[in-house]
């Protein structure tokens, strides 16, 4: 069954991937950037955003901002409480490696992380948490190592969902076959 897909982030790395994948598949897709007038920074837009979520099966909160992001998430899950509805959240890997610089960044993600655990023991909304290391994108430009092509990440993405109506699948850490992180280096800092 196709679904209606709300995304934050879908201008870039890997809302981009996921945007043309799941479209791809014959989803529809809704994209939430700052690109596009949102700016998940500011809680007038996320109010908004939250407001247009009832309409949509699946919400995937990819966008990243120091509160925005798991601020937004919270209500997500809060709005969608009781509902069969789906919430993907990407986090990073980069939580579980001290002292890169960005603080801010690990912050935030430890920040969502924190919420999604707190909520796994319901299964309304749904809950799919997906912890992934460095990814062929903007961002990883900061890592010396191999990367996830976002686009194989995407595909993994859309199979999520896909397994959502046979197997509830909570938290995912998806990372390059054989890297060693404590081997990978910061080439740029904040």
């Amino acid at each position: 069954m196709k679904k209606k897909i709300a995304l934050t982030g879908h201008t870039r790395g890997i809302g981009k991937a996921l945007s043309e994948m799941l479209s791809e598949k014959g989803h529809s897709i809704t994209g939430f950037s700052s690109s596009n007038g949102f700016d998940i920074g500011e809680k007038e837009i996320r109010d908004q955003i939250i407001s247009e979520l009832d309409q949509y099966d699946i919400f995937i909160n990819n966008a990243y901002h120091p509160d925005g992001q798991h601020l937004l998430l919270d209500s997500v899950i809060n709005r969608w409480r009781n509902t069969d509805k789906l919430i993907i959240n990407i986090s990073s890997k980069m939580v579980y490696y001290p002292n890169t610089g960005f603080d801010d960044y690990i912050k935030a993600k430890k920040e969502q992380n924190k919420i999604i655990d707190k909520n796994l023991l319901s299964n309304k909304p749904k809950l799919l948490n997906i912890i992934v290391g460095a990814v062929d994108t903007d961002m990883a430009k900061i890592w010396i190592s191999d990367k996830i092509d976002p686009k194989i990440l995407a595909k993994f993405i859309y199979d999520m969902i896909e397994y959502q109506e046979i197997l509830a699948i909570q938290e995912v850490v998806l990372d390059v076959p054989g890297l060693d992180w404590s081997e990978v280096k910061i080439c740029q800092t904040p």
